[in-house]
């Protein structure tokens, strides 16, 4: 079984931590490892994100004290050793298919690409509370529909996606000067790459927090 490499950067909430962690280490998917970067002052997070790990040996924790996001985030792909990197944000929620169906469509041969790179899914919006807010609709799923739509538009939920790391290496780096939006940068840059989709099922339960201040745009 092929390794995937989760990251997940933790800034200092622990209001949706527990859920968060639980539905990767419930995966149905089992080789993979969680990589937390603790990127928090708040000693709470700390001894519960450590509490997780005594009991599961899957994840790894890296303190990192100072970085925007895209820093975090290519800090923890400096720790991948995984052949397949994802992400998920501290306060999201993942189906526990979802890596196994995103596997899945790594693993079937492309009709017109030499390499599959990047797979994202549909999302279902959530609130503070957990309430349901609908799916997304900015969302497409064939590549050339992607390729089309990222002239205008990000298209993927960053917390749902999955790279194909053995075949990119360091092509698979955010750009740290963008404090927004390096998601959809790199992805305009990966597509060059190979075959791109998103699946149409709704594997992540995207949370929109004003606490959490995520600076992105919906449409339901």
């Amino acid at each position: 079984m092929k390794l995937i490499s989760c990251i997940m950067p933790i800034k200092k909430d622990l209001s949706y931590l527990d859920k968060s962690i639980e539905s990767i280490l419930n995966q149905s998917y089992k080789n993979f490892e969680l990589i937390i970067i603790d990127n928090s002052s708040n000693k709470s997070v700390l001894k519960k994100i450590t509490t997780y790990k005594k009991k599961d040996k899957r994840i790894k924790i890296f303190k990192k004290k100072v970085g925007n996001l895209s820093e975090l985030l290519n800090y923890g792909v400096t720790k991948s050793k995984g052949d397949f990197v994802a992400r998920q944000d501290s306060d999201d929620i993942s189906h526990k298919k979802r890596f196994e169906y995103q596997i899945n469509w790594f693993q079937k041969p492309s009709l017109k690409f030499r390499n599959k790179i990047l797979c994202g899914t549909n999302a279902c919006l959530i609130d503070e509370r957990g309430k349901n807010l609908g799916k997304t609709s900015y969302v497409k799923f064939k590549h050339d529909d992607i390729k089309k739509r990222l002239f205008f538009a990000n298209c993927f939920v960053h917390s749902s996606i999955m790279v194909n790391f053995k075949s990119l290496k360091k092509n698979f780096r955010y750009n740290k000067y963008f404090l927004y939006s390096q998601d959809y940068d790199l992805w305009t840059r990966l597509i060059q790459f190979g075959e791109v989709c998103n699946l149409n099922l709704e594997l992540v339960k995207y949370r929109i927090s004003k606490k959490f201040n995520k600076n992105k745009k919906f449409r339901l």
